[in-house]
């Protein structure tokens, strides 16, 4: 969908809420440049960046209060804007993981490591969750 397209509806589905400003700016700093932010290790950005960058146009306590219903809304496949990317960092090397291996490992207490096999039990702090762009989520033009 083009972007105008996008932002749009995000207004026509938001209006009236405290929300939609949040939203907009989160929406906003993954299209302004999406060759940015599509899917790939350059690309992906932390909760905690989102956080920081509309920290800068909002107040804290007002940003946060909507961060999450707005990271769902550009989650959900009804508008598939973003997609959800989890990480091991164990000391320099990087591991990617799926959401069936993070939720397998918050069910049994440990996280199993990617190459060696190691029950790691203190793994959440090390496990990063990114956002990236789908490729197919915005069309040339505006």
């Amino acid at each position: 969908m083009k972007p105008a397209n996008l932002r749009q509806r995000i207004m026509n589905d938001w209006a009236g809420t405290t929300t939609l400003p949040v939203l907009l700016c989160i929406f906003d700093e993954f299209v302004i440049s999406p060759e940015l932010y599509i899917d790939s290790k350059s690309s992906l950005t932390t909760f905690n960046n989102i956080v920081r960058r509309g920290v800068n146009n909002f107040s804290y306590e007002g940003f946060s209060k909507n961060i999450l219903k707005s990271i769902n809304y550009l989650l959900d496949p009804h508008i598939n804007v973003l997609s959800t990317n989890y990480e091991y960092i164990d000391e320099s090397e990087t591991f990617e993981l799926t959401a069936e291996e993070i939720l397998e490992a918050s069910s049994d207490g440990f996280l199993v490591h990617p190459i060696s096999g190691e029950q790691i039990f203190r793994y959440e702090t090390d496990v990063v969750i990114t956002f990236s762009l789908k490729p197919d989520a915005i069309t040339e033009g505006v």
